[in-house]
This record gives structure tokens, C-alpha cells and sequence, in this order.
């Protein structure tokens, strides 16, 4: 909302997209959130980030599974 500097604006709108386009897809904010951080690191190609958005969610599960399996059931 209050951002001292255009890059800080853009970075709240992005994260406000996030959080609204969850909502919209009925999807809870904060799991996905939890998601797309631990799955972030991993995405390489343009495809890889498409995957991770709200909308392709299915996707977003998919590879955490198969994450999960690869490094021997991670959780938190």
C-alpha cells in the first residue's frame, strides 16, 4: 500500500496479484505461498515459472510430489 519507491510498489502489487489470483482459484494464500517457496529455487525455464502460478496449481502439486520423493519426504 505505502511503498517508498517504485521497485517496492511493484513488488507488493506482485505479491497482491499472487494473494488475489489464489483467492480466485480458491486456493489458500498461505499453502500456496509455502509451495512456491520451496519450489521456486528449482524453476529454470519459462515453463517451469508458469507452472508454479495459482492458476496451473495441479502443476504446483505435481512437482511438489515428486520434490518430496527425490529428497526423502521433506517436510516442515
Amino acid at each position: 500500500m505505502f511503498c517508498d519507491t517504485v521497485a517496492g510498489a511493484q513488488a507488493s502489487a506482485n505479491l497482491y496479484s499472487l494473494i488475489e489470483t489464489c483467492k480466485a482459484n480458491r486456493i489458500d494464500p498461505y499453502s500456496y505461498l509455502v509451495e512456491l517457496f520451496r519450489l521456486l529455487p528449482q524453476a529454470k525455464t519459462v515453463e517451469d515459472f508458469d507452472a508454479l502460478l495459482p492458476c496451473n496449481r495441479a502443476s504446483v502439486r505435481c512437482q511438489l510430489i515428486r520434490f518430496r520423493f527425490q529428497f526423502g519426504g521433506v517436510e516442515s
